[in-house]
C-alpha cells in the first residue's frame, strides 16, 4: 500500500494510530484517501480487509460505488469509522463534489427505512480505490485527498506468486493474534 516507500507507510501508519487512538477525530480535518493503481487486481481493496480485521467489522462500512453513499437510507453507515468506497472511477464530476463537502462536515444525517433523519456527528474516514489518473475531477494538490498509489509487483496477471502473496495475507487477517498485535501498534 506504501509502494515501499517509507514516508508513505509513516504517513499510513499515523493515520491508523490517530483514527485507533481518537476515533472521534478526523485525521487532518477530514480527507479522502485514494488508493490507486493504473494495474488490476493489486490489491487495492484487500485493505479494507485489513480495516476490519483491526477495527472491527462494526467500525467499517463498504461500499460497492460512490452512488451507495448518497443512498436515501443510510442508517448502516452512522458511527462508522471509515467508510470504504470501492471503485470510484464510475462516478460523477457531481457525485464527487459531493464526497468532498462531506468530508469536512461536523455532522450528517443519517435515515433508517420508515424512520425519521437523525443529524449526528460524523468523522469517518472516506477511502476509495481507483484506477484513474484523476478520479476525483481535480487536482493532487487538493488538501481534501491523499493519493495512496499501490505497487503492481502482486497484480492478478503476475502469476503464481501473486495467488500465494495473497492467500498468505488473508491468512493473516484471519489470525486474531496478529490483528491484535496491529491494533496495539496503533
Amino acid at each position: 500500500l506504501s509502494n515501499n516507500k517509507p514516508r508513505v507507510r509513516e504517513f499510513i501508519f499515523d493515520w491508523l494510530a490517530c483514527k485507533a487512538q481518537n476515533p472521534a477525530q478526523k485525521f487532518g480535518g477530514g480527507r479522502i484517501f485514494v488508493i490507486k493503481a493504473v494495474a488490476q487486481g493489486c490489491g487495492k481493496s484487500t485493505f479494507v480487509h485489513f480495516l476490519i480485521a483491526t477495527f472491527g467489522r462494526d467500525n467499517v462500512v463498504f461500499l460497492p460505488n460512490l452512488k451507495a453513499l448518497t443512498a436515501d437510507f443510510s442508517w448502516h453507515m452512522h458511527s462508522k469509522i471509515f467508510v470504504f468506497i470501492d471503485d470510484i472511477d464510475a462516478s460523477t464530476n457531481t457525485q464527487t463534489g459531493n464526497l468532498k463537502a462531506r468530508i469536512t462536515a461536523p455532522t450528517w444525517f443519517y435515515q433508517e427505512k420508515n424512520k425519521t433523519r437523525v443529524e449526528m456527528r460524523c468523522c469517518e474516514e472516506y477511502i476509495t480505490t481507483s484506477n484513474c489518473k484523476k478520479p476525483l475531477y481535480q487536482g493532487s494538490e487538493d488538501r481534501r485527498q491523499a493519493y495512496l498509489v499501490v505497487n503492481d509487483k502482486y497484480a492478478s496477471k503476475k502469476g503464481k506468486h501473486t495467488k500465494e502473496f495473497f492467500n498468505a495475507l488473508y491468512a493473516e487477517f484471519q489470525d486474531h493474534d496478529v490483528m491484535a498485535a496491529w491494533f496495539r501498534f496503533f
